[in-house]
Parts: structure tokens; sequence; C-alpha cells
């Protein structure tokens, strides 16, 4: 979750750092620890799940929120293969 704001780097908080029904309050932003997909699939790897599964539960105390996800690849493969993947990997956490 990024600051629309464009809020410092030390002015987040981890998401381990608070509690996941705290409410928040208004600019106040969360980072992520990354969450890891199979290598070249947008299927996420099982380690990832507690920290969606933490997201969720954010989301649901604080229903008001905005996220913004971002989804990268490695070098290997095509810009076209690697932008879609990119896209399907945002799409499997939003769906998550």
């Amino acid at each position: 979750m990024i600051d629309p704001e464009g809020g410092k780097d030390g002015d987040r908080k981890r998401m381990d750092e608070i509690s996941e029904d705290d409410i928040l309050e208004e600019g106040e932003t969360v980072s992520l620890d990354n969450i890891l997909f199979v290598f070249a699939k947008h299927y996420i790897q099982a380690s990832s799940i507690e920290e969606l599964n933490r997201l969720v539960r954010l989301m649901k105390a604080n229903p008001g929120m905005h996220i913004e996800l971002a989804a990268h690849t490695d070098w290997i493969g095509s810009k076209s293969d690697n932008l879609k993947l990119s896209k399907d990997r945002a799409t499997a956490v939003k769906e998550y």
C-alpha cells in the first residue's frame, strides 16, 4: 500500500508492526513483504499466503482503505511475455 501523497519510506509501517484489526489513520501507509510466485507463473507461492491473509484482515478492519498493487518479473523472456506475467500476477493478488 503506497501513500498517494508520496510518504517517505521511514513513514511506512510494516505489516508485522501492526495488528490486523488496527484502524489505520488517513494517510498512514503499510508495506507488505514481497508476495512470491512460482517461477515464470502467476501462481502465488504457499509461503506468501499468510502475508496475504494478514492484508485481508487489515482490509476488513479498514474498509475504506486504498491499495496499490505492483507486480514484477525477472529479465528472462520477452518484454511482452513479462508484461503479461506482471499483469497476471497483480490480478492473482487482487483476486485473492
